[in-house]
């Protein structure tokens, strides 16, 4: 009993304080934020060198109008082909993602997390009930 409530919380904390930070923020970017439309202005293909080999990054700007007037800055969700166009969009706190929001993979990372903690506790109690 004492190692699955363990498993449980390890789980849990697992998911909220790594993966589940970013696709809440995600979630409430595209349920509550102000929608906005983007002008993308220009995309820069950069090379970043993590521990495993370089990684070519595509970082697109652009700027907006909000409530609380113009704001620029990092475009999500955008590319090469969108530059010169206007773009709907979601501004939320980490800035402007493009429409749709399910080309956001982030968003579902928390997904094998859940599902294998699902998975434990069922077990757990498959166990519990039989003994």
């Amino acid at each position: 009993m004492v190692r699955s409530v363990i498993w449980f919380f390890g789980a849990c904390a697992f998911v909220l304080g790594g993966l589940g930070v970013y696709p809440l923020l995600l979630l409430i970017t595209f349920s509550t934020g102000e929608p906005v439309s983007v002008s993308v202005e220009r995309c820069v293909r950069s090379t970043a060198t993590p521990r495993e080999g370089a990684t070519e990054v595509l970082d697109c700007t652009g700027s907006w109008r909000t409530p609380d007037g113009p704001a620029r800055g990092h475009v999500s969700g955008v590319d090469r082909t969108h530059i010169g166009q206007r773009v709907a969009a979601r501004s939320g706190p980490l800035g402007p993602y493009a429409d749709p929001i399910w080309q956001y993979w982030q968003l579902y990372s928390p997904l094998p997390a859940f599902a294998w903690t699902a998975y434990l506790v069922a077990r757990n109690q498959r166990r519990v009930r039989t003994v």
